[in-house]
């Protein structure tokens, strides 16, 4: 791996690394890049740890800028279809609670812990939402009322593949339309089915 630093230097590393303020700060602890090495995993204490944890809080800080300013994102497409993943009370709540705080890299993260279908910039998105709205859907039983409010076309498309159990189209419909992950497509398609 090659990273450029501040002064123009180019430094050459083996473990994964980020520059950070003209320094090259390895992102792995020697202890996990070396486990053989009992002097490494001797050295390996919560002081490091608490560094590699600062480290990263900086790189997703970074991404999570680099992400709001890309030209051409597909942020806005992307939050106007997160009404339809669910989010448990709880959930939402400590996610609120740690916005309120402004430790968005820990809400994204305790999101991404509870809904492993949210890619990074849905979880950004998603935060944004939770700290704004207190309508979003907590079960798959509300997104699938709060679809026949948004959207009655599709909510009629998706109850006709249902009587026939089509449930690969129903899956294909939801994420073609809603734009969300296949599990929480199967997740939404499996619910409509066991309520008919």
């Amino acid at each position: 791996m090659t990273l450029e630093v501040r002064n123009a230097t180019t430094v050459r590393t083996t473990e994964p690394a980020v520059a950070v303020d003209g320094e090259v700060r390895a992102l792995v602890p020697p202890a996990v890049a070396h486990p053989g090495d009992p002097a490494a995993v001797k050295k390996f204490d919560e002081a490091a740890l608490e560094e590699r944890h600062s480290d990263m809080i900086l790189i997703m800080s970074i991404l999570f800028q680099w992400l709001r300013s890309r030209p051409g994102s597909d942020a806005q497409p992307q939050q106007e279809q997160l009404w339809a993943i669910p989010v448990p009370s709880d959930i939402r709540q400590a996610v609120r609670k740690l916005m309120l705080t402004g430790d968005q890299v820990r809400a994204v993260s305790t999101l991404r812990e509870a809904i492993p279908a949210l890619s990074l910039v849905q979880a950004k998105l998603l935060t944004d939402r939770l700290a704004e709205q207190d309508d979003h859907p907590t079960s798959y039983a509300e997104v699938v009322r709060e679809l026949r409010t948004r959207d009655p076309e599709l909510d009629a498309q998706l109850w006709s593949l249902v009587e026939k159990k089509a449930e690969t189209e129903i899956v294909r419909l939801l994420r073609e339309r809603l734009g969300v992950d296949l599990r929480v497509a199967n997740e939404i398609a499996e619910f409509m089915q066991e309520s008919v």
